[in-house]
């Protein structure tokens, strides 16, 4: 809650009982009509105080000129990222072959099954992701092994590419401010192709949107942050008493403490993130619950004195973008003309991905005909060592059309995933063993999981679940979420 760091900078600030140290004493200018509408250039106003977009410039512009560079790096990752696609598709144009059968040919054909010394070496690199028992991870680190041989045939691939194709840079382009930039701007030269703002205007979109939505971050919590210091400042001056005493007296002293059956409950419901033992950590748990207690308590407390100073925040949000997320080959369920689809990008082992795969068949069978549903693999190896075992195992179904019994069945094995109880799991759904077996570690699922995670990392997908409808990110993905979100997409499309 962004309420939240103006309280806890507060608190650091508060070197002497007595004393309150305001960061900037800055006056904020008084408008004694202040109109009810969004006033011009007005970002907040705290009763008849207004608080000018120019004066919230002059408290970031540090910060934002740091995000500018930040944006402009991001741009230009992007102009490099569709420029080796570019390079790949000319490759294959001179080959006689499409991008996808260039890929397989020169990718895909050109690697070999992973030796057992490589297993036990990727094994050993990160025991703390796969433990040290390779007979249970072994899907886990066969995939990983696969996509570092794929990414590095790839590299080599480029290189010669790029020594046959010339390629000329003109980043000038990306400097500009994005309203600036011209859909007909040449951002580099492929050969003798350009490569235009308006070939990657998709990616440029999903980029522009993540960088406006950190600067609103940057204005609204520095705005709060401001906010609440006047306010502390006013209710100190009101009450006669110091900062200190202040927090102790609408905070610290409504605090209260952590029994050892919530430590507990915290640690068995987070157990697959959480490295130790209960004793090893329960203090450090009770720690951060305590804190999450204090946390909810200044929010409380920040909210009480806004409301009463009537505090008005004009700053607005970012409008989300709508993004085009491919869905070909991807397990589908529901009518290809459906006028509302959700992509979920799921991970086997998050717990609140099983709640909303169910909460997703439901409202398939409430609006029926209605709601198709896309999955796409998003499994974060990283906290969950299991999740790519089980997206390769699912994905391995769908190829003998058995993935959502798949998926069902081993969101109800979260627990005790293992490669011995994944295929006892496919037995029990009636799937070819052999050819199961085989397909789970064949290099094409293996790349196209990856792909997956590369749409993730586009997305700027970070945690999982994540779930869009009609190409909207939707922040809330409880049941009554979902289901107000479908009716509004039905109310819109008029249906």
């Amino acid at each position: 809650m962004l309420v939240i760091s103006a309280l806890l900078t507060l608190e650091l600030l508060l070197s002497q009982p007595g004393r309150i140290v305001l960061q900037d004493p800055t006056t904020i200018t008084v408008d004694q009509d202040c109109p009810q509408i969004t006033p011009e250039g007005i970002v907040a106003a705290i009763g008849n105080e207004q608080i000018p977009q120019l004066q919230l410039g002059q408290w970031v512009g540090g910060q934002l000129e740091s995000l500018m560079v930040e944006r402009i790096a991001a741009r230009i990752d992007l102009v490099q990222i569709a420029t080796q696609d570019r390079l790949f598709r000319q490759e294959a144009r001179s080959l006689g072959l499409n991008r996808e059968e260039f890929i397989e040919k020169a990718i895909m054909q050109s690697m070999s099954p992973p030796t057992e010394q490589q297993l036990l070496k990727e094994l050993r690199s990160a025991p703390d992701l796969y433990g040290s028992d390779l007979e249970q991870v072994r899907e886990e680190v066969n995939a990983a092994v696969m996509r570092k041989q794929a990414a590095q045939i790839g590299r080599t691939l480029l290189e010669e590419i790029s020594q046959r194709i010339p390629v000329e840079y003109q980043l000038e382009p990306l400097r500009k401010r994005v309203l600036d930039l011209g859909m007909d701007d040449v951002v580099v030269m492929v050969g003798e192709e350009p490569l235009r703002i308006l070939d990657i205007e998709e990616g440029l979109e999903d980029l522009e949107h993540e960088y406006d939505w950190k600067k609103y971050e940057i204005e609204i919590g520095e705005l709060n942050r401001r906010i609440n210091d006047r306010l502390l400042q006013a209710e100190c001056k009101k009450q006669g008493i110091d900062g200190r005493q202040l927090l102790q007296q609408e905070v610290y002293s409504k605090l209260e403490a952590v029994k050892d059956s919530e430590v507990e409950s915290f640690f068995n419901m987070n157990r697959t993130r959480i490295v130790g033992d209960l004793d090893q950590i329960s203090e450090s748990i009770r720690a951060h619950l305590l804190s999450e207690r204090r946390i909810v308590l200044e929010a409380r407390f920040a909210e009480r004195m806004r409301a009463a100073a009537d505090v008005v925040i004009y700053l607005k949000k970012p409008s989300p973008p709508v993004h085009i997320i491919e869905t070909d080959g991807r397990a589908t369920r529901g009518p290809s003309d459906a006028p509302i689809q959700f992509i979920e990008f799921v991970d086997f082992q998050c717990e609140r991905c099983k709640d909303l795969w169910e909460f997703l068949e439901k409202v398939q069978e409430v609006h029926q005909d209605q709601v198709q549903v896309v999955v796409r693999n998003q499994p974060l190896g990283s906290i969950h060592p299991m999740s790519m075992t089980a997206a390769l195992a699912a994905e391995a179904a769908r190829l003998q059309g058995k993935y959502w019994e798949m998926g069902t069945g081993l969101f109800k094995l979260q627990d005790s995933l293992s490669a011995a109880t994944i295929t006892a799991l496919a037995k029990e759904i009636g799937l070819d063993l052999e050819r199961f077996e085989r397909d789970r570690l064949s290099p094409v699922l293996v790349m196209m999981i990856t792909e997956d995670l590369d749409e993730g990392q586009r997305l700027g997908i970070d945690r999982t679940p994540v779930l869009y409808l009609n190409g909207r990110k939707l922040a809330d993905k409880s049941w009554e979420g979902i289901l107000q979100a479908v009716h509004r997409e039905k109310v819109r499309q008029g249906l």
